[in-house]
């Protein structure tokens, strides 16, 4: 925790006719009074002159370098995850609201809250990897109640109830907007800036007669190595109004009662300030609604500037000097701001169960060393602990060594042994398999299992054609011209082979499609041409089930379009129907733009669906021209190997 002086800055309105009193040092930035050449007042037992010592005295009537010179580092503090506020202090007519608000209808004259707007989202703009959320909200205490001004209900509707729960103010009633854009966040403050309560005075056509505080909440997420990085951070910019002596207002009743309760909350407000100079332990901020407010930004968790606005005029001399009294002891304020930093539930969570995990660790190995059992691992298994661990039940299953080899020491252990057992067993399932296969006893083993495989070989039941393979005499169709034309779609049988190989001669089918499948599986061309063929078949079904799956997901891709289009249509309708308010509009503005963005992103899924499938389907027949040449080969090398074996009978 760091702690912090709150800075004062003075800013004297420009005038025709200054006061010969007041003499200023900017170099210095220092204010000296000549009080000799002040008429009227109360008695004075200081000397003639008076020195005010200030962070700044700004002459210049350039808001760019108001800004710049008094906000500027507390809009960065907040980017950072400190809280900030900016004050505006000084008599009615000072020029208060055009520094903090200046003026709408001119660029060059922005003030603070429309150029620290700027900046944040500047900021957010230049740092897309740092997700930023940035919500706004605008209040104005007048006679002591509270309004939400960005709120569209009646006076009533709008209060705002002030409540206090261990030393933490919660505003309820008080709306919060999210910003996407500059734009939004400035419409936001306009609206409030409609909704404040002026009326005219002897200074000015268009005076405020409430204290107004716009905040802006900056909630920053950013990536530290491994870990989220989260602020939530606000800035308070307060323009308060000017205190006003009764005799200069207007004899109306609710004028009169409008200064009073002005000028009482500026007395509350300065006696806080003393309090707190002096270090009193406890400070009366309950007082009033404003001092409550501007709690943490006296002598909180708050980076702080005051800014001072004065008039030159002899007239206003009194409540200058007041004013700068009031700067001089702000000044020597300092507040605790911390950066606020949100806790990620998860993240705690999960650092509690690993603080938790070590310490249990650390028991069981206690645990283990009284029980003399030092050297435990608790750890996962190990590449080098996983090797040792099978090469001692290698041993074992060879019976090089016995059972007492193998470790039992965790639950870990335990489970790894289980793994590597189930391991040696598949492993010794595939060496058996294979030595029947080299051996000759796959058939008999097939016999035993009264069980054929159908898809090892040419001939089953497929789109292509028919099964060909052990089938009774009778069975067999009539060709037909288009089979013994070659149709493209003609899937090569033993009998397909019966007119090309004339030579062959009748002989006994039976005996022929036993030959076949003797050949298929007991000589080692058919088993491999066989083997190829199961391993092409099974890639072939591998790529239709994919085809299948990515039609079901284009229907979707089809469907999601469908649906949205009907939303968006929806929406213009009611849109041209009726009107609506502004947050409504901006609302559904927002929710159609990113109905668009969905329906872009499902006819991109859907166009990739398009090109994935046409790829997939090209593949497939690729397979299927294969899986035939393989088919034909597989016949061609059965009627050279049949013919031979005839002809060695």
């Amino acid at each position: 925790m760091g702690y912090y002086r709150i800075a004062s800055h003075l800013r004297l309105k420009p005038s025709a006719r200054p006061s010969p009193a007041l003499h200023v040092d900017a170099p210095n930035s220092s204010l000296r009074v000549d009080l000799k050449h002040s008429a009227g007042g109360p008695p004075r037992s200081h000397g003639d002159q008076i020195v005010f010592h200030l962070d700044s005295v700004i002459q210049s009537t350039s808001q760019e370098s108001t800004f710049n010179r008094c906000a500027l580092k507390i809009v960065e503090d907040v980017l950072c995850g400190y809280n900030g506020t900016v004050l505006a202090y000084g008599q009615s007519g000072s020029g208060k609201s055009y520094t903090m608000s200046g003026d709408p209808k001119n660029s060059m004259h922005k003030g603070i809250v429309p150029r620290a707007i700027q900046r944040i989202f500047a900021e957010k703009a230049a740092r897309p990897e740092s997700e930023m959320a940035i919500h706004v909200s605008y209040l104005e205490i007048y006679n002591e109640v509270i309004y939400d001004l960005l709120s569209d209900g009646s006076q009533a509707s709008r209060v705002v109830t002030l409540l206090e729960e261990n030393s933490l103010l919660e505003m309820k009633g008080l709306s919060q907007f999210h910003c996407s854009t500059e734009e939004e966040a400035l419409k936001y403050f306009l609206r409030g800036e409609r909704h404040r309560t002026i009326a005219p005075n002897m200074h000015h056509k268009m005076s405020n007669r409430s204290h107004c505080m716009f905040t802006i909440y900056v909630e920053r997420h950013t990536k530290v190595r491994d870990y989220p990085d989260r602020t939530a951070a606000k800035l308070n910019l307060v323009d308060l109004a000017g205190c006003e002596r009764l005799k200069n207002a207007n004899s109306v009743k609710q004028w009169e009662k409008e200064i009073s309760n002005i000028n009482k909350s500026l007395t509350f407000l300065e006696q806080a300030v003393a309090d707190l100079r002096r270090g009193q332990g406890h400070v009366s901020f309950r007082q009033s609604r404003l001092t409550m407010l501007l709690k943490d930004a006296l002598g909180g968790n708050s980076r702080t500037v005051l800014i001072v606005c004065a008039l030159q005029e002899h007239d206003s001399l009194d409540e200058t000097i007041s004013a700068l009294r009031f700067a001089q002891r702000v000044k020597d304020l300092k507040t605790s701001a911390v950066i606020n930093k949100v806790v990620d539930s998860a993240l705690a969570e999960r650092q509690k169960y690993e603080r938790k995990i070590a310490e249990l660790k650390k028991e069981l190995s206690l645990h283990d060393a009284l029980n003399g059992r030092v050297g435990i691992s608790r750890d996962e298994i190990s590449e080098q602990r996983r090797v040792d661990l099978k090469t001692k039940i290698e041993d074992f299953l060879r019976e090089k060594a016995d059972v007492d080899v193998i470790p039992i020491e965790s639950l870990a252990q335990i489970k790894e042994t289980f793994y590597l057992f189930k391991e040696a067993q598949a492993h010794l399932h595939a060496q058996m398999e294979k030595q029947l296969n080299e051996d000759g006893l796959a058939k008999a083993h097939e016999n035993e299992s009264n069980e054929i495989d159908d898809n090892d070989g040419v001939g089953e039941l497929e789109a292509e054609g028919f099964y060909v393979g052990v089938a009774p005499l009778d069975a067999r169709p009539e060709k037909t011209e288009t089979q013994m034309g070659g149709s493209a779609n003609f899937v090569p049988t033993v009998e397909s082979f019966d007119e090309k190989n004339t030579n062959v001669g009748v002989g006994d089918e039976k005996k022929r499609n036993a030959a076949f499948l003797d050949f298929k599986h007991n000589t080692s061309e058919g088993t491999q041409i066989c083997y190829v063929l199961k391993a092409k078949k099974a890639e072939l079904k591998e790529k239709r089930l994919a085809v299948q799956t990515l039609h079901d997901r284009m229907k979707d891709c089809k469907r999601q379009i469908h649906d949205i289009n009907c939303l968006l249509m929806t929406d213009s309708q009611i849109d041209s129907a009726q009107d609506q308010s502004d947050v409504e509009l901006s609302n559904k503005l927002h929710e159609q733009e990113q109905l668009k963005q969905r329906m872009e992103t499902a006819k991109e899924d859907y166009q990739r669906l398009v090109t994935e499938i046409t790829e997939k389907k090209s593949e497939i027949k690729l397979l299927k021209k294969e899986i035939m040449d393989y088919q034909e080969t597989l016949l061609d090398s059965f009627f050279t190997w049949y013919k031979e074996a005839e002809g060695n009978i």
